[in-house]
């Protein structure tokens, strides 16, 4: 008796490369969804930090505006002037306990500030060789110039804290005039 011719058997090679070629498939997915989901974070994160920076900003002008309506400069102004330098931490700010300084709340962060003269220690005797002062050529409205033009220099030191453990220290370097 003679057999039927039946075509060749079939090894399942393809069902061993479609399964390797899904394999490296899912594998692409996974790492662009990862890398979709850190670029979301960092986005976040940036976008955090530069509110965080506009609200430095608006501290530093509230310090500025509180520190030009002031009179006298030799003595302390609760927790937030301060009449020469204080001791400075290892990341260069004043060491003084911001929660108990002046703040100004900037949407979700509260922006705290402090103000020193740049001097080196009190009483101040002699401004010109103990206080950093800058000289400043200011014309009065009457066409003179002022009679002194060395103006006192003044450091503003902001913290902001705010949503995600956002923190951002900023400081500046002002000078009041007249």
């Amino acid at each position: 008796m003679r057999q039927p011719n039946f075509p060749n058997r079939q090894r399942g090679v393809t069902v061993v490369v479609i399964l390797m070629l899904m394999a490296v498939m899912l594998l692409g997915w996974l790492s662009l969804s990862r890398m979709s989901e850190l670029g979301t974070l960092v986005a976040g994160n940036i976008s955090a930090r530069n509110t965080a920076i506009q609200a430095s900003e608006v501290a530093t002008n509230t310090a500025f505006a509180d520190l030009k309506a002031m009179a006298a400069f030799n003595a302390d102004s609760g927790n937030w002037y301060f009449a020469s330098m204080q001791p400075q931490t290892s990341d260069g700010m004043p060491n003084v306990s911001f929660s108990s300084a002046r703040s100004r709340t900037v949407g979700a962060y509260t922006a705290s500030y402090v103000v020193e003269r740049v001097c080196d220690a009190l009483p101040v005797t002699d401004e010109y060789r103990q206080c950093l002062i800058k000289q400043v050529p200011v014309i009065k409205e009457n066409g003179s110039e002022l009679e002194d033009p060395f103006l006192p220099q003044f450091r503003i030191s902001v913290q902001v804290a705010g949503p995600k453990n956002t923190t951002v220290l900023v400081q500046s370097l002002v000078t009041k005039g007249f």
